[in-house]
């Protein structure tokens, strides 16, 4: 229906809703001449035409401190004589009250009433459709809460007499009210002419709603999605097939988007969603629909925005004009004269209480509460009640685990609520402790309240000596992990109690170094033997044993032990040091002997022992008395495996004797002349200067450190210039020195940088497959593919592509036949050699010394996949590697084992331990799984992803893949090299060092003890938390 905006242009019909007011309430009105300006520039007031005349006035009466913006709309009333419907909001502050009046048809119907008591009222919406019957009581709707996101109070209209019924759901896609209205016209009445609710935007989505207490997005349909002005802005959502509206808000400020992983799909935050905090998510067609959709959005939020005003800005905008109370002017049509009373008195009418008229002595009539009489005041009430904490709150599901009330209140009188996890406060209001809860800060702390390590109390008596021992013992990890000696006890502890004179538990710390070494053996390496130990033990603990021998600073023989289990507790793969001993002698016997009494004193039986690893010397690997050789006497189905970083260094020190042996002479020369001479150094450095390179030392390659001979040779290519004009000054002022000599004339020869580039650039393949396999992750069924690309690397170099195929066996294939050899000038080279050789080529003179040079890398090349092929064979001659394959991650390549039946023939004592019928049942529900988001998950590792999928479970609870489990796990602990090991006798040497050449090898063995077990379960000593084992333990010293 056509409606009329009043605003400045307009006075006349402000100045006479202005008197449908005062006749609501009888009153008078000060005389006024004209109204350059209207009452309330913030109101906006909509008046739709009236069918018939001298109707009883129709009354919106507003009673609140501050008012934003409000609208009115007065339906039309088609008969006389009506009962004035009023629609009253007590409210102290207002956002946007918006108050519909629908047409009464019938007479003397009693008043109908909406009365919102809110303090604070962001969006109060009130419907009041027709009532068909006469003499019907009134229809009241309150709310009374102290805060009202948003109140909704809606009445579906009734049908009249002889008129037809509106079904529900009758809501087309051009309105929500428009039909509503329409169906409640007489006949002959005028539609409006235009919409009242028109679509701005309509697509196809999904909506989803997002569940708190599964923690999951559930879908609430699809269909049609709408934005409506009505004349807000409104979002609809009106399902498919039952065209049911299953979501219809208004829009406001406070609303946002927030993009989501898929860029089809967006979550709306809508705080304003009674009864809870609410997310929506929207997902279209496709990104462009999303776009189009966030645009409209966005736009109606900034219009939204654009039309609040404070009260400040709306009054310098369009001033307040308050009439003179001394004049009065009768309104035409009344004839009512009564005492001279300004529109503005209607807000101070009582909150609360009965109304009634009471006449006072001078006979005029006044309002008068029942509980008191109303006094006037100001305009401005800034009275409201303190916000009061509910204890129904510290039983809700949502906040009993971390609300509590505070004792101390606001200074504004309000109670005060805290937080456990966040350790703050908030006022006493329900609807921000919920949002608090849900807040990214309070769910970071709710998931790790209560994970922190404590201090187990012993006794309860005795909880003082808890914490001095704690201290104790702290110092003594600390001390174990930093590889500093136990004699800085005797000052370490003394100096910290003068440092803190305060702290009585410190003060009470006695430790030395007598009683410090005590502790380190008896309470922490001890204990943490024992709980490594009972991971080892038992039936079906499978273990892999490294173990290696050398050496301390006193000439006294180590032989070190490492495992690699599974830990029961937490289902991971770990490597630990187990400990050390010293055996007898140096045979294979000796070393056999020192394992099983070693094994029997830590009472692991020599059954669990499923792998063992061990460098390639043939003391272990004999094929006749080697060390596994006697082992395998015993355990027949034992997995020995040669270290395979040893191995590749081998095949690198082999290869390189091609090379001329001057070159690597020259290298150890040159990093002896510099070695001990800080005149030397400084002069090469000055010559660095000058040439404005990197001020870098000259490195010495090494026969036994893996990894040095490429570093050796890269530094020297690094500082190739600077070493040919420092030698060549050298030579010049030192004449008879023969080093220096000949380290010039090999420096001045064309082809040695080029033998030293194609060097670095075959070692640099030997040096990545050797830092690969340094790691201690389970890395074994990656060790064929790794072998077989370097072959196929280092024959690709120097074998014509026609006899090399794309699947071949390069194990097999004979690259020793000439005729499959390219032409000496079609060798690869690597860029920095290809072009160091291209400028040796065409300087004069070079035929023959070109020639010589393309056999050496010839031979060199072809030597490099002999020693490949010679020390790997294990690898393409056992089938444990082929059925490996059932580890990898990638189940495209693990599916070219259908059948588990080989792992089973190889290790005959897993059926003693699983159902091998229902394990190869279990491997092929795994093959047709999918588990590729696992491989996405943060430091995915091969033991990380396995574990994630063996704790996988059914719909009933129980694991998906039991006897595969097992399986697996033995796979997954089998070694590749001995790298750990080494690592220990790294350890032996930062420990036992000159100075402290006394320890014994019991305290040597308790420090590395300690030092791994920190290291693996805490990460580092600060981390360190004691167990209840550890502080309970007595010390006797």
């Amino acid at each position: 229906m056509p409606l009329t905006k009043i605003g400045r242009q307009t006075p006349l019909m402000f100045h006479n809703i202005f008197f449908f007011f005062l006749e609501a309430y009888e009153l008078s009105i000060p005389e006024v001449q004209d109204y350059p300006e209207p009452f309330f520039p913030i109101v906006e007031v909509l008046v739709p035409p009236m069918y018939e005349q001298n109707e009883n006035a129709t009354a919106a009466s507003i009673n609140n401190v501050v008012v934003t913006e409000a609208e009115i709309h007065l339906s039309p009333t088609p008969s006389q004589n009506e009962d004035a419907t009023a629609a009253s909001i007590n409210n102290e502050v207002v956002t946007e009250a918006e108050i519909h009046l629908s047409p009464t048809p019938s007479q003397n119907e009693d008043a109908t009433a909406a009365s919102i008591n809110n303090e604070v009222v962001t969006e109060a919406e009130i419907h009041l459709s027709p009532t068909p019957s006469q003499n019907e009581d009134a229809t009241a709707a309150s709310i009374n809460n102290e805060v009202v996101t948003e109140a909704e109070i809606h009445f579906p209209p009734t049908p009249c007499q002889n008129e037809d019924t509106v079904p529900p759901h009758s809501i087309d896609n051009e309105s929500l009210v428009s039909d509503t209205l329409q169906s409640s016209q007489p006949n002959g009445a005028d539609s409006p002419k235009h919409p009242i609710s028109a679509p701005v935007f309509e697509q196809r989505a999904a909506v989803y709603r997002f569940c708190k207490v599964s923690k999951l997005w559930k879908q609430t349909g699809t269909g049609a999605i709408q934005i409506l002005k009505d004349p807000k802005y409104r979002l609809l959502f009106r399902k498919d097939k039952v065209h049911k509206a299953a979501l219809n808000i208004i829009l406001n400020r406070e609303m946002k988007l927030i993009s989501m992983k898929c860029a089809s799909a967006k979550m709306l935050f809508a705080p304003n969603l009674a009864p809870y905090h609410e997310q929506l998510a929207f997902k279209l067609e496709d990104e462009r629909s999303m776009t189009q959709f966030t645009n409209f959005f966005n736009r109606c939020i900034t219009e939204i925005d654009g039309r609040v005003l404070s009260l400040d800005d709306a009054i310098e905008i369009d001033p307040l004009y308050f009439p003179d109370s001394n004049k009065t002017e009768v309104p035409s049509g009344s004839e009512k004269q009564s005492k001279k009373r300004t529109f503005f008195e209607i807000f101070d009418q009582p909150k609360k209480g009965n109304k009634k008229m009471k006449k006072n002595e001078e006979g005029e009539e006044s309002i008068e509460s029942s509980k008191e009489k109303r006094k006037p005041k100001a305009c401005v009430d800034t009275k409201r009640r303190p916000l009061k904490f509910q204890n129904a709150w510290m039983s809700n599901e949502t906040t009993a685990a971390w609300l509590k009330k505070e004792k101390q209140k606001s200074p504004a009188g309000d109670d005060m609520a805290s937080c456990k996890y966040c350790n703050c406060r908030m006022k006493a209001h329900f609807a921000l402790i919920k949002r608090h809860g849900i807040s990214e800060k309070h769910l970071h702390n709710a998931a790790s309240y209560g994970k922190s390590p404590k201090l187990k109390r012993v006794m309860k008596k005795g909880w003082f000596r808890a914490l001095v021992r704690r201290i104790e013992l702290k110092l003594l990890a600390f001390l174990a992990c930093e590889q500093l000696p136990l004699n800085l006890l005797d000052t370490l502890t003394p100096f910290l109690q003068n440092l803190l004179p305060d702290v009585p538990e410190l003060q009470a710390v006695k430790l030395k170094r007598t009683k410090g070494t005590k502790m380190l053996k008896s309470c922490l390496a001890s204990v943490f033997q024992e709980q490594l130990l009972k991971n080892l033990r038992g039936q079906g603990s499978f273990i892999a044993l490294i173990f290696d021998e050398t050496t301390d600073i006193t000439a006294d023989k180590q032989l070190s032990f490492v495992t690699i289990y599974v830990d029961k507790k937490t289902q991971e793969v770990k490597t630990r040091y187990l400990g050390s001993v010293q055996p007898s002698g140096g045979t294979a016997e000796h070393t056999v002997n020192a394992i099983k009494e070693f094994l029997a004193s830590q009472k692991i039986s020599l059954q669990n022992i499923a792998a063992m690893s061990a460098d390639t010397c043939n003391v272990n690997f004999g094929v006749h008395g080697g060390v596994f050789a006697l082992l395998k006497r015993d355990l027949p189905h034992l997995v020995t495996q040669k270290c395979s970083c040893h191995l590749i260094h081998l095949v690198a020190q082999h290869s390189t004797k091609e090379i001329p042996t001057q070159v690597e002479e020259m290298l150890r020369k040159i990093a002896a002349h510099f070695h001990r001479s800080s005149m030397r150094q400084e002069e090469l450095q000055k010559i660095q200067e000058k040439m404005k390179s990197l001020l870098h030392k000259m490195l010495s390659p090494s026969d036994t450190r893996w990894l040095a001979n490429e570093a050796a040779i890269n530094r020297a290519i690094e500082q190739y210039e600077e070493l040919r004009t420092y030698f060549k000054n050298f030579v010049a002022t030192n004449k008879d020195h023969a080093d220096g000599n000949f380290i010039n004339s090999i420096l001045s020869n064309e082809c040695t940088l080029p033998y030293l580039e194609v060097m670095a650039y075959a070692l640099s393949y030997l040096t990545n497959f050797n830092t690969l396999f340094q790691s201690t992750d389970c890395l074994l069924y990656k060790l064929k593919d790794e072998v077989h690309f370097l072959l196929k690397t280092f024959t690709s170099w120097f074998i014509q592509k026609r006899y090399l195929k794309k699947d071949m066996n390069y194990y097999t294939f004979d690259h020793t036949i000439p005729e499959r050899f390219v032409k000496l000038d079609d060798l690869d080279h690597g860029i920095k050699g290809h072009d160091s050789f291209l400028q040796m080529k065409y300087l004069p003179n070079m035929r023959d010394k070109v020639e010589s040079f393309s056999k050496t890398i010839l031979s060199f090349y072809v030597k490099l996949v002999n020693e490949i092929k010679t020390k790997f064979s294990f690898v393409f001659t056992d089938p444990l590697y082929n059925f490996l394959k059932v580890v990898n991650p990638d189940q495209e390549v693990a599916a070219e084992i259908r059948s588990l039946s080989p792992i089973f023939s190889r290790f005959p004592y897993l059926k003693e331990l699983v159902d091998y019928h229902k394990a190869d049942v279990e491997w092929s529900t795994y093959l047709s799984c999918n588990f590729e988001k696992l491989k996405e998950m943060k430091d995915f590792s091969v033991a990380k992803y396995w574990k994630k999928v063996l704790q996988k479970k059914n719909y009933n609870g129980s694991l998906m893949f039991p006897n595969l489990k097992v399986v697996m796990y033995l796979l997954l602990i089998l070694p590749f090299s001995n790298a750990c090991v080494e690592r220990i006798f790294s350890q032996v040497n930062l420990i036992k060092t000159a100075l402290r050449n006394s320890m014994d090898n019991d305290t040597l063995d308790a420090l590395l003890v300690v030092k791994y077990a920190v290291e693996a379960e805490f990460g580092n000593c600060i981390n360190f938390e004691p167990c209840e084992d550890m502080i309970s333990m007595k010390v006797s010293y």
